[in-house]
């Protein structure tokens, strides 16, 4: 499995139909249960043209490509997926530097691309503010609720 994590809001467009996010600096690679980084940034792009997807290495180019019909109106802005990949391109996955050593692909099955919109881990996750109601609020407010409750009582009398 291949996993790059990066904002939405910076992908752009290299023109003609493609897309691209910015390399990702600790892109993650987990072969066979064991997990490492790249160490070289890596960025995702896709081809409408061609409707192919692919992960390349901001040093050795372009790694792996697919295709899929799907990535043809697709711009990596959202989530897809997964969806299956018929590969078009993996010559130049060889030797890639990782945390694990060199990682080479001579042939790969079963490829899937999968785009899940949300926030990086390192971003702030939103939550909820505590609401804290102090015993006098709660006074205060019955108090006010029933001065009100005779004010009433008393304007329908007359």
């Amino acid at each position: 499995m291949l996993t790059v994590t990066t904002d939405t809001t910076l992908i752009t467009s290299a023109g003609q139909g493609i897309w691209v996010t910015p390399d990702v600096a600790g892109a993650g690679i987990r072969i066979s249960g064991i997990t490492g980084t790249f160490t070289h940034g890596e960025h995702v792009f896709a081809s409408q043209i061609l409707s192919w997807v692919g992960i390349t290495d901001s040093v050795l180019d372009d790694l792996l490509d697919g295709s899929n019909g799907a990535i043809s109106e697709y711009n990596l802005g959202s989530g897809i997926g997964p969806l299956p990949l018929t590969i078009t391109h993996l010559a130049q996955f060889v030797d890639v530097p990782t945390s694990l050593g060199s990682v080479t692909f001579s042939s790969v099955s079963g490829v899937t691309f999968q785009a899940t919109p949300g926030l990086p881990p390192s971003a702030p996750q939103p939550t909820a503010a505590p609401v804290l109601v102090s015993p006098a609020a709660i006074l205060a407010l019955i108090c006010g609720l029933a001065g009100f409750g005779l004010y009433q009582l008393r304007g329908s009398r007359t």
